[in-house]
C-alpha cells in the first residue's frame, strides 16, 4: 500500500492532494488568499482530514520542483523536505512541464483516442479513480473507471502521431517548454524517456519525454514551433540531434534557445511554408498526426498559438494534421503530480534532486 501526499504550490493556486493505491482520496485547490506560507500547513491538515489519514500514515512526498513562482514554489518544496526528514521517508519531485504533460493527456484522452487505434490486447488493469474537469464524456469514462496500469504489456503501434507541448510561460517574453509523445508501443531503447503510462478504454497509452526543455524568445516562437512539427512530420523517429539544431544547448547543459536563429535544413522565413506544404503532400504521410498545446502560456500567447494552428490548416486541407489549443490545463495540479509519483515509485524509478528548477542562471545578491 502506498499512500502519497503532493504539494503543487509554483503558482498562484496551491494545490493539495492525498491518493492511495493510485485512487485519490482528497484534494484541495487554494487561490483565495494567495498566501501560501500561512496556509500551506493548514490546507495541508484539512486535505489530511477529508483523506481519513494523518502524516504518519504518509509513505511518500511529492512536489512541483518547477520552474514556477520563485517564492512560493520554494515553500513546497521546503515543507515536503522537512516531512520527509521527520518520517524518513521519500520524496519524488517532477518538473511543470511533466504535470502538465499527464494532466493534458488524461484531458484530452478522448481527441487522442481518436488520433490513435485501439489495440486488441487485453489488458490487466488497476481500477483507480480519477475525478477531473474536462469534458462529461471525459468525467464519465474516467469515474471510478480509469486505469493506471503496471504490467508491461504492449500494444500495437499504429499510424497516428499525438505530440503534446507543454509552454510555460516564465516571464521576460520567454517560454519554457517540451515535446511529449503519447504512444500505443513501447520499447527497451525507449524505457528511459518514458515518465507515465495508463489504461483508457481496454488500451494503454505511454507518455515519452521526446526533448527539451528548452527556453525560447516569445519574438522567434512562431517560426521555430512551425519548424519543429514540420520535423516532427517529415522524420516520426524524430532525433534528439535535430532538434538540437534548432534548440541549442548551453555549455550549463540547460536546453536554451539561442538568440540567432538557427536553421536545420536552409529553411528561412521566406520559404519555410513552402518546405512545410511539400512535407505535408507527401504521399508516405497517411496518418492523422495530432499536436497538443497546453500550460498557462496557451493563454497568454493565444494569438501567436492561434496563427501557428490557423497557418498549418491553410497550407494543405487536405491533410490529417490538427492543433488543439488546451486551455484547461493552465495551472498545474497535485493531482497529476501524485498519478506522477505513483507511477514513479511502483516502477523503481528514481527523483529528480529535490531542489527548484529554475530557467535561468541564479545570481546570489551583490553579484554581477
Amino acid at each position: 500500500m502506498s499512500t502519497i501526499l503532493a504539494i503543487d504550490s509554483t503558482t498562484e493556486l496551491l494545490s493539495i492532494s492525498v491518493s492511495e493505491n493510485g485512487i485519490i482520496l482528497s484534494e484541495l485547490k487554494d487561490d483565495k488568499s494567495r498566501k501560501h506560507m500561512v496556509n500551506i500547513i493548514n490546507d495541508i491538515d484539512t486535505t489530511l482530514k477529508k483523506a481519513k489519514k494523518t502524516i504518519k500514515d504518509i509513505d511518500l512526498f511529492s512536489v512541483n520542483l518547477g520552474p514556477g513562482d520563485f517564492t512560493g514554489g520554494r515553500i513546497g518544496i521546503s515543507v515536503v523536505k522537512i516531512f520527509s526528514m521527520l518520517s524518513d521517508k521519500p520524496v519524488f519531485g517532477f518538473n511543470c512541464l511533466d504535470i502538465f504533460s499527464v494532466g493534458c493527456a488524461i484531458t484530452n484522452i478522448e481527441a487522442i483516442k481518436n488520433v490513435k487505434k485501439k489495440s486488441n490486447n487485453t489488458i490487466n488493469n488497476i481500477n483507480n479513480n480519477v475525478n477531473n474537469n474536462s469534458s462529461d464524456e471525459v468525467n464519465s469514462s474516467f469515474n471510478d473507471n480509469d486505469y493506471f496500469n503496471n504490467n508491461g504489456n504492449k500494444n500495437n503501434e499504429n499510424d497516428g502521431s499525438v505530440y503534446i507541448m507543454p509552454l510555460k510561460d516564465v516571464r521576460n517574453d520567454e517560454i519554457y517548454f517540451s515535446i511529449y509523445e503519447v504512444r500505443n508501443l513501447t520499447t527497451k531503447n525507449d524505457s528511459d524517456n518514458l515518465i507515465f503510462k495508463f489504461d483508457y478504454d481496454n488500451t494503454q497509452y505511454y507518455i515519452y519525454k521526446k526533448f527539451g526543455n528548452f527556453l525560447i524568445k516569445s519574438g522567434e516562437a512562431s517560426k521555430k514551433l512551425i519548424q519543429v512539427i514540420n520535423q516532427l512530420i517529415n522524420f516520426k523517429n524524430f532525433s534528439c540531434s535535430t532538434c538540437g539544431k534548432i534548440f541549442n544547448k548551453n555549455e550549463d547543459d540547460r536546453d536554451v534557445i539561442n538568440n540567432d536563429f538557427y536553421d536545420i535544413n536552409n529553411i528561412n522565413e521566406k520559404n519555410v511554408d513552402d518546405n512545410f506544404k511539400r512535407n505535408l503532400n507527401k504521399e508516405e504521410f497517411k496518418g492523422k498526426f495530432k499536436i497538443i498545446f497546453t500550460a498557462d502560456a496557451v493563454k497568454n500567447y493565444k494569438e501567436l498559438l492561434q496563427n501557428i494552428s490557423l497557418n498549418i490548416r491553410i497550407l494543405d486541407k487536405k491533410t490529417n494534421v490538427t492543433v488543439d489549443i488546451d486551455e484547461n490545463n493552465l495551472n498545474p495540479s497535485s493531482r497529476y503530480l501524485n498519478f506522477l509519483a505513483y507511477f514513479n515509485f511502483t516502477s523503481n524509478l528514481k527523483s529528480l534532486p529535490i531542489a527548484p528548477v529554475y530557467v535561468r542562471n541564479f545570481i546570489t545578491f551583490g553579484k554581477k
